[in-house]
């Protein structure tokens, strides 16, 4: 169980990369959360990954083949919060 989210199969391991974006948040918080903009990005990050947490934890009761469509979605919302935490920390990814 990653960090509270009550998934298995291909939804833990997106609760874990849900966990690892939220740590690399606190990091980005850690040094240049004094920065306005950086703090509004950091807090509506926040809020994209407990919904998208919520939305895991959700399509565990959905069918296969509903519930891989969801995970793919939720996948591809990951990868560009990702892309956006590293473009904030300076790192070209």
């Amino acid at each position: 169980e990653a960090a509270g989210i009550n998934a298995t199969g291909p939804g833990a391991a997106l609760g874990v990369r849900i966990v690892r974006l939220e740590q690399t948040l606190d990091q980005l918080n850690t040094s240049r959360g004094s920065e306005r903009e950086v703090k509004d990005f950091i807090a509506s990050t926040r809020t994209r990954l407990t919904d998208l947490r919520t939305a895991v934890e959700t399509a565990e009761t959905t069918p296969t083949a509903q519930r891989r469509e969801i995970h793919s979605s939720i996948s591809g919302e990951l990868d560009r919060i990702n892309k956006d935490i590293f473009a904030r920390l300076g790192v070209k990814a």
